[in-house]
């Protein structure tokens, strides 16, 4: 579902990052790196040179346009995987799958929570030690990536942080986020909107890196080099960069809704809720109204439509 969010997140600010040339002639520049190495090395670089120095004119253009091609069609591969490898990487796939390692998780935090209600009463009444606030503010952070019910829980730790940005407004304000964002983001000011397009982009470039990485090892046939430095990359990138990049993206889109939620009721001229209950009733509400529709005569509308 948090896809569905990041391509009208991103747009074309995603299109125009992701299509760039660097990574691609950073790949190939290693491969070739790897290939030299295994016939030759420097004197057989050499050797290509005299002979692309000996070409005519047209030849030197014709294969400098395909190496440009090479890594254009490269690089647009890896954009077109992103998509699909993120999701993988949240813990989406074939019914039942990673369904061990969910009911693992599962279990981790339950004991989590009852740790943390355990050291909630020192906490509060300040009689906790300085390892047990520590402690409790560790399972506090852990828990708030957490979506909190079984049936919403995911194998990985990136799907659960983006799967709690999708679900917690939903629980604080009835809305469902998913359904209801492209109504929001046309509704958003151009600052949220840059700042939710820069951390998308950043999270979709760590997964990236990830499928470089791992296309890198390929280039082990001629260097077995290449083996442990492209995997080292892509499981470097999965343990620590991407989880990091999916908190700052999870946080601003929760946010955005946080803060911006508001425009919806205005620009839909639907009475502005006036208390966290009445809100959650109204978010629901308004989520079956934009996706279904109403019938009758509730509510009334307001009479003019926001700016």
């Amino acid at each position: 579902m948090i896809d569905t969010i990041g391509e009208t997140v991103v747009g074309h600010l995603v299109d125009r990052s992701m299509t760039t040339l660097g990574p691609g002639l950073v790949f190939w520049t290693g491969g070739g790196l790897a290939f030299l190495s295994a016939h030759g090395g420097r004197a057989e670089l050499e050797r290509l040179g005299d002979r692309v120095a000996e070409l005519p004119v047209l030849a030197v253009i014709v294969l400098v346009a395909v190496a440009f091609v090479s890594v254009y069609a490269t690089t647009l591969l890896v954009r077109l995987l992103t998509r699909p490898v993120l999701r993988l990487l949240e813990g989406y796939g074939p019914k039942g799958w990673g369904r061990k390692r969910t009911a693992k998780l599962t279990g981790r935090v339950e004991k989590w929570s009852e740790e943390q209600q355990t050291l909630a009463g020192p906490v509060a009444d300040e009689t906790a030690t300085p390892e047990q606030r520590a402690r409790y503010a560790w399972l506090d952070a852990r828990l708030n990536r957490d979506p909190g019910r079984r049936e919403l829980r995911l194998p990985t730790r990136v799907g659960n942080i983006l799967r709690t940005a999708e679900t917690r407004p939903g629980e604080k304000y009835g809305l469902n986020v998913v359904a209801l964002w492209p109504h929001l983001w046309l509704s958003l000011p151009d600052e949220a909107k840059t700042s939710l397009a820069e951390a998308r982009t950043a999270l979709d470039r760590s997964v990236a890196t990830v499928i470089w990485g791992l296309g890198f090892t390929a280039f082990g046939y001629w260097n077995p080099w290449a083996i442990p430095v492209g995997a080292l990359l892509a499981l470097a990138t999965h343990l620590w960069w991407l989880p990091g990049r999916a908190l700052v993206y999870a946080d601003l889109l929760e946010a955005t809704v946080d803060l911006h939620r508001h425009l919806l009721y205005q620009r839909l001229r639907w009475p502005v809720p006036t208390d966290p209950a009445d809100e959650r009733r109204a978010g629901a509400l308004l989520t079956i109204y934009l996706v279904r529709g109403l019938d009758g005569s509730a509510p009334t509308f307001t009479t003019q439509a926001a700016p």
